[in-house]
C-alpha cells in the first residue's frame, strides 16, 4: 500500500457553501466539473480551478449532470419550474421554460442522445429533446415524489418514487413495467447480469430498497425480481457502482465494502469484503480507464485495483476534513474530485497523459510530470531543470539542446539546460508530430514537413555552416504524397509517404542523398543514433530496416502485429540493437550488417510488457521504462545483459545453453567465450567457431579452434585472416564450413576466381574443376586431368582412366622442370590402365619399355586381380618379384618353373604348395626341406614319421619349432611304441595334459609328469596330482601339491598327516610351517601352535618347530622367548654348542631386522661363548684370559647344572695357572662342599685338596687390564661388560671374551659381531675360524676397521 502517491493539484474553500456538496465532472473531454451546495448556486470550473460560470438559482438545486457528449450541462431546482441550461462552448446559460407545476425533484440526461428526463414531487415527468427543443409531459407516472431514476443505452427510463414503486418507460413515456417494492427506491442504476452468454444491452435494473437490500430485474424476465440482503451488521446499504464483468462494489454504514458477482451460480456470495472505514462508506467511484475504484469515508479515500481488490493501491487522506461525502473520477482517470463535509473541494492528479521524449545520443529525457509541468533528466536519471507551461500540452519532443512543447497549432520552446522559455511557433494547421536535433526543429502538418532553425539569431551572420535554413518537404509541390512520418538526425531529414517513399534529405547539401520507393505507404519510421539505419513501418504492420548506405530494405522478422513503438539501442553497448513492442510484449532484434549468409535482423526474445508501460531508452540491457503514472522505472532484458553481472559460474546447464546462443546472436564473443569455459562441450564450441566465422571473426574463431586443439583449422584460419577481398575471404569460409556451391560463387566475384578451381581439386571434384579450369585456366588441366586419371585408377576405372591419362599427356604442364615427371606419371598410368581396361599387349609393352620394376610389378597385380595368371607371372618374374611369380607358377602347377625360382623364394604358401607337390611325387627330402621353410612343422613330422621313418628328426623338429601339434604327434607315436617316458615329455608339450596324466596315473608315473610340468602347470592339474597322492596316502607329496594349487587349508591338513604318520616328520613340519608364514593365515597358525604344543596327540614336538614358526611369521618377540627357552633347556642339558648356535642365530636375525636385542638373550649368548672360547684360549697358552671367563662362567655356575663340578675344578685349575691364587682357593673351597667332593675327578682331587689346605696369606690376585669404555672412555676392567660409569651394556669381542675397544674395533664379515680387530687378525692369520660362527674368514674381511658409532643400549 502506498500513502497519498497522488498529487494535489487544486484545493477549494467552500466554493458553493457550507456543507454537503455536490460535484459531477464534464463527459467526453472531462477538464470542466460543475458542484452545487448549500448557498443555491452551481459553479462551472476548469481542472486548475477557474471558474468558467456560476448558475444561481431561487431554490436549492435538486439535479444537475452534463449531457453524454459534454457539450451541456443542466441544472433543476425545487422553487422554479425552469430547467437551466448551460453551454459549455459559449459560456452561456438558457431558461427553458418545463410547464410543470409541481416542484422539480429529479433530472437525469439519456445515455446516448441529447435528452433528459425530470421529475417533480408529485410523480410527473417531463422528456425533453434539447435537440430537437421538444417537451413530452407525462402526468401520473408515480403517484408521490420521484426520487431517483436512470436511463438504458437503449434508451429505456427507470423511475424510483417514494410510493414505493419502480416504472419503466420509453423515450416517448410509454410505461413498460412497474414493480411494487417492499420500501422506497434509492440509486437506480442500469447494467448487465453476468451471464453465460455476453450481451452488450444493458437489461438490468438495479436500485437500493429500503436502504437495506439490493434489487436486481431483469427487464427481459421482470416477474421475476432477486432481492439480495447483507449481514445486519454491515448497516444500511449508503453507496454501489456496477464494474467489470458485471460486477457490484457495494458500500455500507458500518465502513463496510464488499464486491459480489452477479453470475446466477455465484450469487449469495462475496468475493471480496473488507472494512477500511470507522464510519460509512460515503461515495464509490469507478474509473474503467484505470481499472481503479475509489472509495470514501471518514476522512480518506482509498483507491483499490479492480483486477484484485485485496490490494489497495494507495490512500489519500485529507487531513482538513472531518468527512469526505463525495469522490468522483474524470472521465479520463487523470483527476479525482473529492469533496468535504465542510464544503471544501480538492482535485487530485492521479494519472498524467504520457508524454515523454528522449535524446538518444545523449540520454537526455523530457517527462510530462504534472499538468503543465516537464522535468528534464539526464541519462543517470538527475533533474537538470522543469520547464514551466503556459497550458498543458498535448506534445513533447527533446533534443540535445530544447524542449518542444504544443498543442493544436501552437509550439513553444525551451531550453534543456534551464527550462527558460527560447521561442514560439505558430503553424497553420495542428501539428501532428515534432522532433529536433541540434540545430532544426521538423513539424509534421497537414502531410507537410515544416523545416526551420531552432534559434534563427545565431544563424544569420554566419554564413558557412552551410545549412539549409528553413523549409517545407516534399519539396516539389507537385506531389501529392503525404508525408506520415518524419524524424531528424544529426546532418539530415528522414520522411516517409503515404505512397511508400523514404527519403535521406541532407541538411548541408541541401538534397536529398537516399531515395526508396516501397510498394505501400509508410505508417512511422525509427533513425538509431547515428542516422545511418532507418527501422519503418508501412500501413500494413510490417516492419522493415533500410540502410541508406547499402541501399537495402530487410523485412523485420515475427514483427508486432499491433505495434506500438521501436526503439534502438543507445549506448553503442551492444551494437545494432532495437526493440518493439506492443500492448502486452516487448520483442529485442539485432540486425547483423556484414554476415556471410549477408545481412540480417535476427528477433532475439520477448518479454512481457506491463501494462500502460512505455519504453523510452535503451542502454545495453537497461531499458528506461514510463509507467501509466508517468513515473520512470527501469526494466533489465536478461538476453542483453550476459556477462554482465558476473554471474554465469551460478547458471545451469540450460541456461548456460541460452545464453550461449544469445551472446552468439548479438555478437558478444568475450562472454560467449566465458559461457564456452564453463560449458566445456566441444559440440558447443564448434557452434560457436560456426557463428564467428560467419560474422567474420576469425580471431574468436582461431581461439576455439586452439582451444579445442584442432591445429589444422587453426592454420587454416590464420592463412586467410589478413584477406582483405571479403569475396574472397567469404569463400574462403564457406570452403571450410563445407559448402562448396556458395564458396565457388564468393571465389568467381573475388580478385582471384582461380582458386574455385584449387577448391574443388581439394575435395576430388574434378569435373566441376576441369569446366572451371577450360575458362578460366587452361594452363591447369594437365595436372587436374593427371590427378582425375590417378582417382578413377584407384577405383578401378580404367576405361575413364586411360581418357583421362591421354587428355593429361596431351595438355602437358606449364613449367618446364616438372614436364618430364609429368610425362612419366601419365605413361606410367596408361600402362596401368591399358592393362586394367583389356589393352594387355599395350600395357606390357610399356611397362618393359619403361625398365621401371615398380610399374611392371603394378600391371603384374592388375593382370593376377583380372585373372591372366602366366602373363601376371612372367611380368612378375621380369620385374624381379620372385615369390609372386613362383606362387603364380604354383597355381599353373608349372613346377618346373617353381623349381627354378624355389631358391628365392621366401613365401611360406610357395614352399607349402611346393612340398606338397614334391610329397605327391614321393621326393620327401625336398618336401620335408620346403616344410620346413614354410614352417609346415606339423606336416614335417608326419612326413618324418610315416615316410621318412625318422623319429629323430621329428623330436629335433618338435624341440626346435614348439609345435604343440607336432607333439601331440611325436607323443602318440612313442605312445604306440611303449616307451611313456618320451610320450609323456610330448603329451606335455603338445598340452595334452589329460592324456599325459592318463598315462603316469597308469604307468606310475606321475611325479615325472609333475616334474615335466613344472611352472606350467595349471591348479586342475596339480589338483589332480595332489588327490592322486590322497589316494596312494602319500600325505607329504599330497599337501605339497594341495599347496602349489593354492588350497593351503587341504596342504596344511595333509601336511600335519604327514608329520604324525609319515617317516619324514621334520620335512612336513617345517612345510606346514611354510605354509603358515605365507598364506598369514591366523586361525592355521593356531592349529600348527597346538600340534607342536602336543594339543592333538599329547606329544609336544621339539622346540626348534615353535621357533620356526615364530620366526618365519616375524612373530620376533615370541621367536625370541623361545630361542631363550630353547636355549636354557640345552644349556641345562649340557649341550652348550647347541644352545650357543640357537642363541647366535635368533641374535643374527634380530638384528638383521633392526630389532633391540633382549638383554637377558645377550647376556646369556655372552656367557655361553665365553664358555666356548675358554678351550682356544687354553689351546693357545692364555690362561689369564681362559681364568677371567671361568670366573665369569663360574659366577653364573647355576647356568650349568650338569657340567658344575667340571667346570668350577677348570677354574680352579686355570686360575691356578694364571697366578690369581685366591680365585683359586675360592673356588675349591666351593668344590670341598659335601654336595659336589664326591663328583671330584680323581686326578684332580689331591690338588683340589692341597689348594684349599694352603689359602694365600696376605696377597691379592693381580686386577684385570683397564681399557676404555667404547661410549663414555672411562677406564674400565677390561671383563666388565656394563660400564660403571655411564651404564652402558658394551659389546664383548667373541675372540678374547673381553669388552671391545672403539679404537680397534671389527665385525666378523660372516657374522656381523664384534671384535677387538689386532685379536681377530691374530686368529685369522693362524688360518682358524670365527670363533662365533665357526666360518673361516679370510685375511681382507678381517682387516676391515669398523668406524661407525656404535648404538648403545641402557641397562
Amino acid at each position: 500500500m502506498h500513502l497519498n502517491t497522488e498529487k494535489l493539484i487544486l484545493s477549494l474553500k467552500a466554493p458553493v457553501g457550507v456543507g454537503t456538496v455536490k460535484l459531477e465532472w464534464q463527459t467526453h473531454d472531462g477538464t470542466l466539473w460543475a458542484a452545487t451546495g448549500s448557498n443555491r448556486t452551481v459553479h462551472i470550473y476548469d481542472h486548475f480551478g477557474n471558474q468558467k460560470s456560476v448558475i444561481t438559482m431561487p431554490g436549492s438545486c435538486t439535479g444537475f449532470g452534463w449531457d453524454c457528449e459534454g457539450d451541456f450541462f443542466a441544472a433543476i431546482n425545487d422553487s422554479s419550474s425552469f430547467l437551466y441550461m448551460w453551454n459549455s462552448t459559449s459560456f452561456k446559460t438558457e431558461k427553458i421554460e418545463t410547464g410543470l407545476r409541481d416542484p422539480l425533484s429529479f433530472m437525469a440526461w439519456g445515455k446516448s442522445g441529447l435528452f433528459l428526463a425530470i421529475g417533480t414531487s408529485k410523480g410527473n415527468v417531463l422528456l425533453y429533446n434539447q435537440r430537437a427543443g421538444r417537451k413530452i409531459p407525462v402526468l401520473g407516472k408515480h403517484s408521490k415524489r420521484i426520487v431517483t431514476g436512470a436511463w438504458s443505452s437503449d434508451n429505456l427510463l427507470a423511475l424510483g418514487s417514494e410510493d414505493k414503486t419502480l416504472s419503466v418507460s420509453t423515450l416517448e413515456g410509454d410505461t413498460v413495467h412497474t414493480a411494487s417494492l417492499r420500501n422506497e427506491p434509492s440509486q437506480i442504476q442500469f447494467s448487465e447480469m453476468k451471464e453465460d452468454e455476453r450481451s452488450t444491452a444493458e437489461s438490468t435494473i438495479s436500485a437500493v430498497v429500503g436502504r437495506r437490500t439490493l434489487i436486481l430485474i431483469n427487464i427481459n424476465n421482470a416477474e421475476n425480481p432477486l432481492e439480495l440482503a447483507f449481514q445486519q451488521n454491515y448497516g444500511n446499504i449508503t453507496t454501489y457502482r456496477w464494474f467489470g464483468d458485471g460486477y457490484i462494489l457495494i458500500g455500507f454504514s458500518g465502513g463496510y465494502c464488499i464486491a459480489i458477482s452477479t453470475h446466477l451460480k455465484e450469487i449469495g456470495q462475496e468475493l471480496f469484503q473488507i472494512r477500511n472505514h470507522r464510519d460509512m462508506v460515503s461515495s464509490i467511484s469507478i474509473c474503467p480507464s484505470l481499472n481503479r475504484a475509489a472509495c470514501s469515508g471518514d476522512n480518506n479515500a482509498r483507491i483499490y485495483d479492480l483486477l484484485d481488490l485485496k490490494e489497495t493501491v494507495s490512500v489519500i487522506c485529507v487531513e482538513e476534513e472531518n468527512r469526505i461525502d463525495c469522490c468522483a473520477w474524470s472521465n479520463d482517470g487523470r483527476l479525482l474530485a473529492i469533496t468535504g463535509s465542510s464544503g471544501n473541494v480538492y482535485i487530485y492528479l492521479t494519472r498524467l497523459n504520457m508524454l515523454a521524449s528522449v535524446w538518444q545520443p545523449f540520454g537526455t529525457i523530457a517527462v510530462l510530470t504534472s499538468l503543465k509541468e516537464v522535468t528534464v533528466y539526464d541519462v543517470a536519471l538527475n533533474t537538470i531543470c522543469n520547464v514551466q507551461c503556459e497550458l498543458e500540452p498535448v506534445f513533447l519532443a527533446c533534443g540535445p539542446k530544447a524542449i518542444v512543447l504544443g498543442l493544436n497549432n501552437h509550439v513553444w520552446l525551451y531550453s534543456a539546460v534551464n527550462g527558460q522559455l527560447q521561442r514560439k511557433l505558430q503553424y497553420a494547421g495542428s501539428v501532428e508530430s515534432i522532433c529536433l536535433n541540434e540545430t532544426h526543429v521538423a513539424a509534421l502538418v497537414d502531410g507537410k514537413v515544416h523545416l526551420q532553425l531552432i534559434e534563427e539569431a545565431s544563424f544569420s551572420s554566419d554564413g558557412g555552416n552551410g545549412l539549409m535554413d528553413s523549409g517545407v518537404f516534399p519539396l516539389r509541390e507537385s506531389s501529392t504524397a503525404k508525408i506520415g512520418s518524419h524524424a531528424l538526425a544529426k546532418d539530415c531529414l528522414v520522411y516517409a509517404t503515404s505512397v511508400g517513399d523514404l527519403v535521406y534529405f541532407s541538411l548541408s547539401e541541401r538534397k536529398p542523398v537516399s531515395e526508396y520507393r516501397h510498394a505501400v505507404g509508410w505508417k512511422k519510421i525509427y533513425h538509431d543514433t547515428s542516422g545511418t539505419l532507418l527501422a519503418a513501418v508501412d500501413i500494413k504492420n510490417h516492419g522493415y530496416l533500410y540502410s541508406p548506405v547499402k541501399e537495402i530494405l530487410l523485412r523485420i522478422p515475427d514483427f508486432p502485429v499491433h505495434h506500438r513503438g521501436l526503439l534502438w539501442e543507445s549506448a553503442s553497448r551492444i551494437s545494432h540493437v532495437f526493440v518493439a513492442w506492443s500492448d502486452e510484449k516487448l520483442d529485442v532484434f539485432v540486425y547483423h550488417a556484414e554476415r556471410l549468409t549477408g545481412s540480417c535482423i535476427i528477433r532475439l526474445c520477448s518479454s512481457p510488457l506491463a501494462s500502460g508501460h512505455t519504453p523510452l531508452l535503451l542502454q545495453g540491457p537497461d531499458l528506461l521504462l514510463l509507467t501509466a503514472s508517468s513515473k520512470l522505472t527501469t526494466l533489465f532484458i536478461p538476453e542483453l545483459g550476459i556477462g554482465s553481472n558476473g554471474k554465469l559460474s551460478s547458471l545451469s546447464r540450460n541456461e548456460l545453453l541460452n545464453a550461449l546462443q544469445f551472446s552468439l546472436a548479438m555478437g558478444k564473443y568475450e562472454d560467449a567465450w566465458d559461457i564456452g569455459i564453463l560449458l566445456a562441450d566441444s559440440n558447443q564450441w564448434v557452434k560457436a567457431a560456426n557463428a564467428a566465422l560467419n560474422d567474420f571473426r576469425l580471431d574468436f574463431a582461431i581461439r576455439i579452434y586452439r582451444h579445442l586443439g584442432d591445429i589444422s583449422l587453426v592454420w587454416s584460419l590464420e592463412e586467410i585472416q589478413h584477406v582483405e577481398d571479403l569475396q574472397l575471404l567469404s569463400g574462403h569460409i564457406y570452403m571450410i564450413l563445407g559448402n562448396l556451391e556458395k564458396a565457388q560463387d564468393c571465389y568467381l566475384k573475388s580478385s582471384q576466381p582461380e582458386i574455385a578451381i584449387d577448391m574443388y581439386t581439394d575435395v576430388m571434384e574434378w569435373e566441376q574443376a576441369l569446366l572451371l579450369a577450360e575458362k578460366l585456366a587452361p594452363h591447369k588441366i594437365g595436372v587436374i586431368a593427371r590427378e582425375y586419371a590417378q582417382q578413377l585408377e584407384q577405383t578401378g576405372d580404367f576405361v575413364h582412366a586411360l581418357l583421362y591419362y591421354e587428355r593429361a599427356m596431351s595438355a602437358g604442364v606449364e613449367n618446364g622442370p616438372d614436364q618430364a615427371e609429368h610425362q612419366r606419371i601419365c605413361q606410367s598410368g596408361i600402362s596401368r590402365s591399358a592393362v586394367g581396361s583389356g589393352d594387355i599387349r599395350k600395357g606390357i609393352s610399356l611397362a618393359i619399355q619403361s625398365n621401371d620394376r615398380v610399374l611392371m610389378k603394378q600391371c603384374a597385380a592388375i593382370l593376377e586381380d583380372n585373372k591372366y595368371f602366366l602373363e601376371a607371372a612372367e611380368l612378375y618374374e621380369t620385374a624381379g618379384n620372385k615369390d609372386q611369380a613362383a606362387l603364380l607358377y604354383t597355381r599353373l602347377k608349372n613346377w618346373s618353373q617353381v623349381s627354378k625360382l624355389i631358391q628365392y623364394v621366401t613365401q611360406p604358401k610357395v614352399h607349402i604348395a611346393y612340398a606338397k607337390a614334391k610329397e605327391s611325387q614321393g621326393q620327401y627330402k625336398e618336401a620335408l626341406s620346403s616344410y620346413e621353410l614354410a614352417g609346415d612343422f606339423e606336416s614335417a613330422i608326419l612326413l618324418c614319421l610315416n615316410q621318412l621313418h625318422s623319429p629323430q628328426d621329428a623330436v629335433r623338429i618338435a624341440r626346435r619349432s614348439k609345435s604343440t601339434e607336432g607333439a601331440k604327434l611325436i607323443g602318440k607315436f612313442f605312445m604306440e611304441l611303449g616307451d611313456y617316458t618320451t610320450a609323456l615329455e610330448y603329451l606335455v608339450m603338445s598340452k595334452n595334459y589329460e592324456t599325459a596324466f592318463e598315462v603316469a596315473r597308469q604307468n606310475g608315473q606321475i611325479q615325472l609328469f609333475a616334474d615335466i610340468l613344472g611352472d606350467q602347470a595349471s591348479r586342475e592339474d596339480l589338483n589332480k596330482i595332489a588327490l592322486h597322492y590322497e589316494q596312494e596316502r602319500n600325505f607329504l607329496l599330497a599337501g605339497k601339491y594341495y599347496a602349489l594349487a593354492g588350497q593351503n587349508e587341504k596342504a596344511f591338513k595333509y601336511f600335519l598327516k604327514g608329520a604324525q604318520h609319515g617317516s619324514d616328520d621334520e620335512k612336513a613340519i617345517n612345510a606346514a610351517i611354510h605354509i603358515v608364514s605365507t598364506s598369514q593365515d591366523d586361525h592355521l597358525a593356531t592349529q600348527l601352535i597346538g600340534f607342536l604344543n602336543g594339543e592333538q596327540d599329547n606329544i609336544p614336538k621339539d622346540g626348534k618347530y615353535l621357533f620356526r614358526l615364530y620366526l618365519a611369521r616375524r612373530q620376533y618377540r615370541e621367536a625370541t622367548k623361545t630361542a631363550i627357552i630353547i636355549a636354557t633347556e640345552e644349556q641345562n642339558a649340557g649341550n652348550y654348542k647347541d644352545a650357543h648356535s640357537l642363541l647366535q642365530h635368533m641374535y643374527k636375525e634380530l638384528s638383521s631386522h633392526d630389532i633391540i636385542i633382549p638383554l637377558e638373550m645377550e647376556y646369556n649368548l655372552q656367557l655361553l661363548h665365553s664358555y666356548v672360547i675358554v678351550r682356544m684360549h687354553i689351546r693357545r697358552g692364555q690362561h689369564l684370559n681362559a681364568s677371567r671367563l671361568l670366573i665369569r662362567v663360574a659366577e653364573c655356575i647355576s647356568k650349568f647344572p650338569s657340567h658344575v663340578v667340571p667346570i668350577l675344578t677348570s677354574t680352579v685349575i686355570e686360575c691356578d695357572r694364571a697366578g690369581l691364587k685366591n680365585a683359586a682357593f675360592q673356588y675349591a673351597a666351593t668344590l670341598m662342599r659335601p654336595e659336589y667332593r664326591d663328583q671330584l675327578d680323581v686326578k684332580y682331587k689331591k690338588k683340589i685338596e692341597s689348594t684349599v689346605r694352603r689359602p694365600p696369606k696376605g696377597s691379592t690376585d693381580p686386577e684385570d687390564d683397564l681399557t676404555p669404555c667404547p661410549f663414555c672412555s672411562t677406564a674400565i676392567p677390561s671383563t666388565l661388560l656394563v660400564c660403571i660409569q655411564c651404564k652402558q651394556h658394551i659389546p664383548m669381542c667373541i675372540v678374547t671374551g673381553m669388552h671391545v675397544i672403539k679404537e680397534d674395533l671389527t665385525r666378523c664379515p660372516s657374522c656381523q659381531f664384534m671384535a677387538i680387530r689386532s685379536e681377530f687378525m691374530k686368529l685369522v692369520d693362524g688360518g682358524e675360524p670365527c670363533p662365533m660362527c665357526n666360518n673361516k674368514i679370510s685375511s681382507n674381511g678381517a682387516l676391515a676397521v669398523w668406524t661407525e658409532p656404535l648404538k648403545p643400549k641402557s641397562n
